[in-house]
């Protein structure tokens, strides 16, 4: 399995953070408590999310949340383990040479070539936003 990453996505809570399970900001205060997500405004009168990194924090442990209450709609380090998989998997398909392409005229061949080229960044670029929002791997 590859460790490629293609992107500099920083994780959405640093280690410290998930060790704690929690999350504070100036606005909003995100703590994993028994079977619920209890979120405490603790300067203004209406909840609110301070920025998009708290955001994507709250979002890390709402997906925590559901990890361990076995709900399947988890992100899970089995999908981005399986996301590198299959990226790994088109990148050591043979490319396609000069010589494969039947008909120079038609470009067509060349869009696909392209287009899996795609494909296979956008996978890397998508294991990569997910691993974003897990804890740190054990």
């Amino acid at each position: 399995m590859s460790d490629r990453h293609t992107t500099d996505i920083p994780p959405a809570l640093s280690d410290e953070q998930w060790a704690k399970g929690e999350y504070r900001t100036i606005s909003v205060r995100a703590t994993l408590q028994g079977q619920s997500l209890e979120i405490v405004d603790r300067e203004i009168h209406e909840p609110g999310i301070a920025d998009v990194s708290d955001a994507a924090a709250l979002i890390a442990l709402l997906n925590e949340l559901l990890r361990r209450f076995d709900d399947p709609r988890a992100v899970t380090r089995e999908h981005v383990s399986r996301l590198r998989e299959i990226a790994e998997w088109i990148g050591e398909q043979p490319a396609p040479r000069a010589g494969d392409i039947t008909n120079p005229s038609d470009d067509s061949q060349y869009r696909a070539i392209v287009a899996d080229s795609e494909r296979l960044n956008l996978l890397h670029d998508l294991a990569d936003v997910i691993e974003s929002y897990l804890p740190p791997a054990p």
